[in-house]
């Protein structure tokens, strides 16, 4: 590495100086890289690009692989003697620089960093990551230095810090590793709530400032996975984040305010409308990193700041919020300039994505859904599964569904909440009267806000695990036999239509021949409405009326508008109809 005095680590909240004495330890780490060269000594045959990437990854995963063994070793020797010891640090140090070296291979494209970076985070798992969370909880309790006073532990725990902090951004084994060592996550909360003081006068050394850094930083790790969210309320520890809010730094504001956007629930949500400057703070970040080439601000990705926005945008409340304070703006622009970057976190969380599927029970494909009445309607995920089932748009399909179905099966949890597409879904099988049967998919999860209104004392479900599936799935098909046997006599209340109702009714008996001269009074590009029909336009003016902030949204997924000016015409559009008399729709 030659003579570097210092290196910057950054990961997500801040970045932190690591002092030269772990530079010194570097040398022999990195010598195998710097004296990579492209031929054999003696000539012969050119070895690929390819084949040079393989063979640097298969050295950083054996030298990652030398070290965990390592660690193992020298934390054993550790624990019995009591004293921190150079050998540790080095394996640690070394550890962490792996994370960054996969950036360092030439022609490696980002995924495949990022996949190196997980399957490295992978092997840390279990053994290896216990080890630091001891190291860091052991070195909290003796200050910094050990009983002898000759070696400084701070050393030990930030490079613990470092590397749980870095691997947590990109591999979940990590954050359920962290989550379940006895007492780290308590130690964690200690720290923060013993440092916050002393950080308000002005009062901490550097050890302390990234101490603070880093264990922010790992909590917001944690949070971003749903299986954690459980264990971190159980700690209370959104009193300490909010109060971080109001941090000397910007930096810790925008950790605190990410994670407390993860694990609050409906009520706790007024701690973030209490603090404007924050989120605007957060918008100017994601605004920052839309700008960069690099799609990074200060260490914060734009996909990052863009899944904070979204989860603060779970409350209705907030939704207003943000869109006075300018959100949309910058959401669009992300959606039109986009690339790679902005997907890199979201793949690993494809396992925890909400996927909506249609399915006739009993089969495992069929006809499209209006060619078959009364199937039962399964929504949870938000990528179609039944693909033969989903001819046409999204919103076609949605619709389609909810008034085809028999039965809706809802089955809740936090994703399920925060999905636009499923709160529509459900609050339209709610308004056409189906039968609708809540399942719970997510252990400990209460549902709040619009899903708890809607869900009610109805009985639940429990599909989360906590009993054995084939059992409750017996009183399910049970429960589902029941809405059909009882469907002759099941007491049906004459609804009066509201206005909205009547409106919504008319235009759904328009042409084809009417939805596309709508479509050109508007002046509305005619290639975001391929096949778009009435029943489609129709849930659009329900949306507009019964949901508005959902409709950007909607628009930009299901049909393709990027364009604020194309919004804006829609939207103009759409509030027409609403104001409009029947007989003027009827015309």
């Amino acid at each position: 590495m030659g003579a570097v005095a210092s290196i910057e680590y950054k990961t997500g909240e801040s970045s932190t100086t690591i002092p030269n004495y772990f530079l010194q330890t570097m040398e022999n780490a990195t010598t195998a890289l710097e004296d990579w060269t492209e031929h054999s000594a003696d000539g012969e045959k050119e070895v690929t690009n390819e084949e040079k990437m393989i063979e640097k990854e298969e050295k950083l995963f054996n030298t990652l692989n030398e070290n965990i063994n390592k660690i193992k070793l020298n934390s054993s020797l550790r624990a019995a003697g009591g004293n921190c010891n150079g050998n540790l640090i080095e394996s640690l140090l070394a550890v962490y620089k792996i994370f960054f070296d996969f950036d360092k291979i030439d022609g490696l494209q980002y995924n495949n960093i990022l996949k190196c970076r997980r399957e490295a985070g992978q092997r840390l798992s279990e053994s290896p990551t216990s080890i630091m969370c001891k190291v860091i909880m052991d070195g909290w309790q003796r200050g910094y230095i050990n009983e002898n006073g000759i070696i400084d532990v701070y050393q030990e725990i930030l490079m613990s810090l470092g590397i749980l902090q870095n691997y947590s951004d990109c591999t979940p084994e990590v954050t359920y590793d962290m989550a379940g060592e006895p007492d780290f996550l308590e130690t964690i909360k200690q720290i923060l709530t013993t440092l916050l003081p002393k950080h308000m006068k002005g009062e901490t050394q550097e050890k302390d400032e990234n101490f603070i850094s880093g264990c922010l930083g790992i909590f917001h790790n944690i949070s971003k996975i749903d299986q954690n969210i459980p264990r971190l309320r159980s700690l209370e520890i959104v009193p300490v984040l909010d109060s971080f809010l109001d941090a000397k730094k910007e930096m810790y504001h925008l950790a605190a305010l990410a994670t407390l956007a993860n694990i609050i629930d409906e009520q706790e949500s007024e701690i973030l409308r209490d603090k404007p400057d924050v989120v605007i703070f957060l918008l100017e970040t994601l605004k920052l990193a839309i700008q960069n080439d690099k799609r990074d601000d200060k260490g914060w990705s734009a996909h990052e700041c863009a899944m904070a926005v979204r989860r603060i945008a779970r409350n209705d409340a907030n939704k207003k919020i943000l869109v006075r304070l300018g959100c949309l703006q910058h959401l669009v622009e992300l959606a039109e300039t986009g690339n790679v970057e902005e997907q890199r976190v979201s793949s690993f969380e494809q396992k925890n994505r909400p996927v909506s599927a249609v399915k006739e029970p009993g089969k495992r494909s069929g006809a499209t859904v209006k060619n078959k009445k009364g199937h039962i309607m399964i929504n949870y995920y938000d990528v179609w599964v039944d693909t033969k089932n989903m001819n046409g748009s999204t919103l076609q399909a949605m619709a389609s569904a909810v008034e085809a179905a028999h039965v809706v099966l809802i089955c809740m949890s936090q994703k399920y909440k925060d999905s636009p597409n499923c709160r529509l879904e459900a609050e339209y099988a709610h308004k056409l009267n189906k039968n609708i049967i809540p399942l719970k998919m997510e252990r400990r999860y209460e549902p709040d806000g619009w899903l708890g209104i809607l869900i009610g004392t109805q009985l639940f479900y429990e599909f989360s695990g906590k009993y054995p599936f084939e059992a409750k799935l017996k009183d399910l098909l049970r429960g589902i036999q029941h809405c059909y046997e009882n469907e002759d006599v099941k007491p049906r209340g004459v609804a009066v239509k509201s206005p909205l109702e009547k409106t919504v009714a008319v235009i759904r008996e328009w042409t084809p021949e009417r939805v596309n001269k709508w479509i050109e009074e508007q002046k509305l590009p005619k290639e975001n409405f391929p096949e778009f029909t009435s029943r489609e336009l129709a849930l659009l003016v329900t949306m507009r009326s019964e949901a508005p902030e959902f409709v950007y949204n909607c628009l930009q997924k299901n049909l393709g508008i990027t364009s604020l000016k194309t919004m804006a015409i829609l939207i103009e559009g759409l509030e027409d109809l609403l104001s409009k008399d029947l007989q003027d729709l009827s015309a």
